[in-house]
């Protein structure tokens, strides 16, 4: 199936999705390349697509990312309330595995990525975080706001 979206600002390096592939020495990277075989660049791309994503269909791989405790995910990142304080997580004691799927796909036709997803997310089905083994705004020229294929 193919799809179009538009690439989203992202939180940049040191924000969003890059702190969580660094910490811990890289813990997420090395789970990312333990379950598809790629060490990804520190970040996600994201992407708002014209139509839902078929999650359900879409062929996938399956694994185990360590993760917050309580995190749902979704734009408003949402905590389980019995949290006492977000902001100061522990590890290991805050965190757990949780399932993580990963489906392959293309962008304009010739770019190799992977669509990473934890399952309990309450992001909408139409949101996707794109991951890859090389930095795709720079390589491909990706800015915010372009218009790309998917399939």
């Amino acid at each position: 199936m193919k799809y179009s979206g538009k690439i989203l600002a992202g939180g940049g390096f040191g924000n969003g999705a890059s702190r969580k592939f660094a910490f811990n020495d890289g813990l997420r990277a090395k789970e990312v390349n333990d379950i598809i075989g790629i060490i990804p660049f520190g970040g996600t791309l994201n992407v708002v697509l014209t139509k839902e994503f078929d999650f359900l269909n879409h062929p996938r791989i399956t694994g185990k990312i360590m993760r917050i405790k309580g995190f749902i995910g979704g734009h408003t990142y949402k905590f389980n309330p019995k949290m006492k304080n977000p902001n100061n997580f522990k590890f290991p004691k805050d965190y757990e595995l949780q399932s993580c799927s990963f489906f392959k796909c293309k962008i304009n036709n010739n770019i190799d990525v992977w669509i990473m997803r934890f399952d309990i997310d309450m992001y909408d089905r139409n949101f996707i975080e794109v991951i890859s083994h090389e930095y795709l705004r720079s390589k491909y020229n990706l800015k915010t706001n372009a218009i790309i294929t998917l399939e």
